[in-house]
């Protein structure tokens, strides 16, 4: 557990080794401490250490810390930060200059204009390594610096790139790059202009801080520039420093997209002829930056950017295939229409080429895009996938497991038995990474087998959790995982069972995923199971044996399960996860500050009153501000923090809106800078401050919770692309395109039948439902005109609360939890499994009153299937299991989402066949007992019959009408 009182013993040492792990504490620990005065004071004492590198780590150390310290203490800090810049050694000037431009920020408005003046003077020292730091400052506090002073600050930041120095020369690139989008637009020609000049720098480390910079700065830079800039990170590629080489590569990738249009034909010619360079590392370097290139190729030119991909492929060079083939295996989707038919042509050739490499990036392709397989060809598709999963080599083996995987839900239904089979087949593979892959998979698939079949999948998934292998178990824990929600009911327990062996399996390194099941599973099992799941990842958090890696992992997954813990653990649930804030491991208790973060976001968005609501975000703040750390750079928290603090000031201070949303975006795009997925995190940025502007708008507290709910649904799956999760791991574009929600035209489909039907409702005045109606079709209208993702699921959310509100005026407690199940597993759905379950829900609303001389809707459930009767001949079929895996076809006609599955069933005349034979099955048994009972009862109490007679006569009659009724009910 974290001790102060050891951080100040330490901090007083005579050792100079204790002192220095007294600041390393005080600086990464200063925000779980609980006496941050005292903390401060160490810190601020040791910045007069004696020796120079505790003096400079200290000094450094207070910049992090000072945006931590309670605002009655801000004064007293920012002096003491003041006094350390007049000090006269260079390792303390240095620090404080970090320490400056890292607090900056957080300075009281009142010092703002000294902190400025404080740096321009550290910029001017004759000591080269504080104006290094002092360069750093400046760029990291551009944004923050009075607009009076920006002018003034430019030319500070300009001189600094002609320093005499190489390394302040290195750190001014960088800095120009970091405040990019502040800098006055009067200057920006000037700021590319040193950017232009430095990437020519005899210095290697100069150009890679220039590299850097124009990276960060290219959307920024004027158009008239970007063509120049272009060719200047084409010249980089080349330079001789691999270091340099590397982050003009991850430029060109994620700058692509802005540069202008009637340059792109030259930029992509550019990329092609890098890719062609007899240099290794040069090809993987092009290869990195096409893929996502090729998004933004404008689509007249798209079918030529294939054709020079495709003469790739064809290269002598293997290495030049191999690349060619990786980023084909990213482009294919992206394909007009009508050049599909010829680049499916091209991957079915690449799946019979005779390097492996090039068969497995193929495979990929085709496991993540086949959907965009022309209908004609799919059959083709599935058959080239079989033929590679008897492929002679073990690696091609292991990416078709996960190919077929991927596309389970979508192969054609005569070879969907087959398919499995092929997966059970490679878990048994001789390789072990195909086994342990395909184990993965075959929980990925489990929803999608047909229900005749489940029984035998299930007892294949049962038998890979006990296989000899400790990886295989491990992957087939994960497979349970995914397949929980999917499983018929009466296996439900035994996959439990299944579980928690594996909580105790012998070899512990199964437990990371292990862990991830348990969270995958938990708000599907039974009530009598939950208390020993909870206790169990509490075990693992405290047993000495495992891992850091995995009791960061249960903290996240305590986070995500903390709403299905039963009311009556709450309260000890929460005592269980805030105790974990004083673990020693860092990272532990970020994570665990994360989830508890979440926690307060869930009970904010559950509050009956407004000032609860806000009482629950201001605590969700303070966890996430403990957990923003920018140290670990894939911190989830870095990305939704400055979002839900935005949120707060916005509704509930109403104060300088814009200002408040532009601080939202610097922050977060600064949190995507880095990440491999950075071009769909900038995206869910401009959603999301999109959001903050409808935000200011939100008057409702109804509406405002509603509005939260859907911002953290969608904020979490955008925080999970935070990591560098890397492009070519295998179902990395599987992945990553279930991560954030999209307009597709299937949604718009579903939307505008859900206004059809709601428009119906709203015009039938004597209909009781009939406001409903109405506000569900300004809702639908809504969503169609828009064209943002989030605003799109915010209009849903909004249209199943409103359905969820009229459940409860159901008077049949049958049918209202049959429709209450449903709108509770929508919820945890996509948009498109959403506005599927409205449509059939609106579908039972229009035939919910018997006075319209319609037909009630009929519910019947088997395992976790219900059908409803719609009335006008058809049943729908929805899966009410939770964690279901959605499932999409060409038309959109099935959609399984976590737990909302819609699909078009048999006819409702065989359902009413069905219905009369169980009446006259019932009226038989009710007849057959009674008779038994009489003849039973005359032969034993023949003296008591005259009583006995009739009161059998009246029992079988009201059991006979009470079958007749419920056959009608039906």
């Amino acid at each position: 557990m974290l001790d102060q009182t050891e951080i100040h013993r330490k901090a007083v040492s005579d050792e100079v080794k204790e002192r220095r792990e007294a600041v390393e504490q005080l600086e990464y620990d200063f925000v779980d401490l609980h006496d941050k005065e005292q903390a401060w004071e160490d810190l601020y004492r040791l910045t007069r250490d004696e020796d120079s590198s505790v003096r400079w780590l200290s000094a450094h150390a207070l910049g992090s810390a000072f945006g931590l310290v309670p605002d009655s203490y801000k004064d007293r800090a920012w002096q003491d930060l003041h006094r350390l810049i007049q000090n006269k050694s260079g390792d303390v000037q240095s620090g404080a200059a970090s320490a400056v431009g890292s607090a900056f920020s957080s300075i009281l408005d009142s010092y703002k204009d000294q902190a400025w003046q404080d740096l321009i003077q550290l910029a001017q020292n004759e000591d080269s390594g504080v104006r290094r730091h002092a360069a750093s400052a400046v760029g990291l506090a551009f944004s923050s610096i009075p607009n009076s002073c920006r002018d003034q600050a430019w030319k500070v930041l300009h001189r600094l790139t002609m320093d005499r120095d190489r390394y302040v020369r290195e750190f001014a690139a960088s800095a120009v790059g970091s405040a990019s989008s502040s800098i006055p637009s009067g200057y920006r020609n000037q700021a590319w202009q040193d950017l232009h000049r430095l990437i020519r720098d005899e210095n290697s480390d100069v150009r890679r801080g220039a590299a850097s910079a124009i990276g960060s700065a290219f959307s920024s830079l004027p158009d008239g520039y970007k063509s120049h800039a272009w060719q200047d990170m084409i010249l980089l590629i080349r330079d001789e420093n691999s270091d340099v080489r590397w982050r003009v590569a991850e430029a060109l990738g994620s700058d692509f997209i802005s540069v202008p249009d009637d340059y792109k034909d030259r930029a992509w010619q550019d990329l092609i002829r890098l890719m062609q360079d007899k240099d290794g590392d040069m090809q993987w370097l092009a290869a990195s930056a096409i893929s996502p290139a090729f998004h933004s190729v404008p689509d007249g030119y798209k079918d030529q950017a294939w054709e020079d991909l495709i003469q790739l492929t064809q290269d002598e060079d293997s290495e030049v295939r191999r690349h060619a083939t990786t980023a084909i295996s990213s482009a294919f989707s992206l394909v007009p229409d009508g050049y599909k038919t010829q680049a499916w042509q091209d991957m079915h050739r690449l799946t019979q080429d005779e390097d492996i490499y090039v068969r497995f990036w193929v495979a990929s392709a085709i496991g993540s895009d086949f959907i965009s397989v022309p209908d004609d060809y799919k059959d083709q598709a599935w058959h080239d996938l079989r033929r590679l999963t008897e492929d002679e080599d073990s690696f091609v083996r292991s990416g078709v497991a996960i190919a077929v995987g991927s596309i389970f839900s979508l192969v054609p239904d005569g070879y969907r038995n087959q398919a499995w089979q092929d997966l059970i087949r490679l878990t048994q593979d001789e390789d072990r990474d195909v086994r342990r892959l395909a184990a993965v998979e075959v929980g990925s698939a489990f929803s999608s087998v047909h229900n005749s079949y489940k029984d035998q999948a299930w007892q294949d998934l049962h038998r890979l959790t006990q296989d000899e292998s400790s990886d295989v178990r491990s992957h087939a824990a994960s497979a349970v995982g995914s397949a929980f929600g999917s499983l018929p009911y009466g296996y439900k327990n035994q996959a439990w069972q299944d579980l928690h062996r594996l909580t105790k399996d012998e070899d512990s390194s199964l437990r990371w995923d292990v862990v991830s099941a348990v969270g995958s599973v938990f708000s599907s099992i039974s009530d009598d199971y939950k208390d020993q799941a909870w206790q169990k990842l509490i075990w693992f958090m405290q047993d000495e044996y495992t891992d850091v890696d995995v009791q960061c992992r249960v903290a996240e997954v305590i986070g995500s399960v903390f709403n299905s813990v039963p009311d009556i653990y709450e309260d000890q649930a929460w005592q269980d996860l805030y105790r974990f804030t004083q673990e020693d491991d860092r990272w532990i208790r970020i994570l665990v500050n994360y989830s508890l973060g979440k926690v307060s976001i869930l009970k904010a968005i559950e509050a009956e009153d407004e000032n609860d609501f806000k009482n629950g975000l201001k605590n969700a703040l303070i966890f996430f501000e403990k957990s923003n750390r920018k140290e670990f750079c894939s911190n989830p928290a870095r990305f939704c923090h400055p979002f839900y603090r935005s949120f707060y000031t916005i509704t509930f201070e109403k104060e300088k809106v814009e200002d408040e949303i532009q601080k939202y975006l610097t922050e977060a795009k600064s949190a995507s800078e880095g990440s491999k997925n950075k071009e769909q995190l900038l995206e869910a940025v401009e959603n999301l401050a999109s959001a903050l502007t409808e935000a200011h708008k939100a008057m409702d507290f109804s509406a405002m919770k509603s509005d939260l709910n859907t911002y953290r649904q969608y904020c979490d799956r955008a925080a999970d692309l935070i990591g560098d999760a890397a492009e070519d791991a295998p179902g990395a574009a599987r992945v990553l395109r279930r991560g954030l929600p999209i307009i597709d035209q299937r949604i718009k489909e579903l939307l505008e039948e859900v206004k059809k039907k709601s428009e119906i409702i709203c015009e039938a005045a004597d209909l009781p439902e009939s406001e409903l109606g109405c506000r569900i079709v300004q809702h639908a209208a809504t969503a169609l005109a828009t064209d943002k993702p989030l605003i799109l699921e915010r209009e849903i959310d909004h249209i199943l609360n409103d359905l969820d509100r009229w459940s409860h005026t159901i008077k049949d407690e049958n049918e209202k939890g049959y429709v209450q199940g449903i709108i509770f597993d929508a919820k945890n759905g996509d948009a498109r499994g959403k506005a599927s379950s409205i449509r059939v829900l609106l579908g039972r609303l229009l035939t919910f009153s018997e006075d319209r001389g319609e037909e009630m809707p009929k519910y019947d459930i088997k395992d976790s299937i219900i059908q409803i009767a719609e009335g006008n001949g058809n049943v729908q079929e929805m899966d009410s299991s939770v964690n279901s895996r959605k499932v999409e076809t060409e038309s959109g006609d099935v959609n399984v989402t976590h737990g909302a599955t819609v699909t078009e069933g048999p006819t409702l005349e065989k359902h009413r066949i069905d219905q009369k034979k169980r009446t006259a099955i019932e009226i038989f048994a009710d007849v057959a007992v009674h008779v038994l009972v009489y003849t039973v009862l005359h032969y034993y109490l023949e003296e008591l019959m005259p009583i006995i007679a009739p009161i059998l006569v009246f029992s079988a009659l009201i059991i006979l009408l009470l079958i007749i009724r419920n056959a009608k009910s039906r």
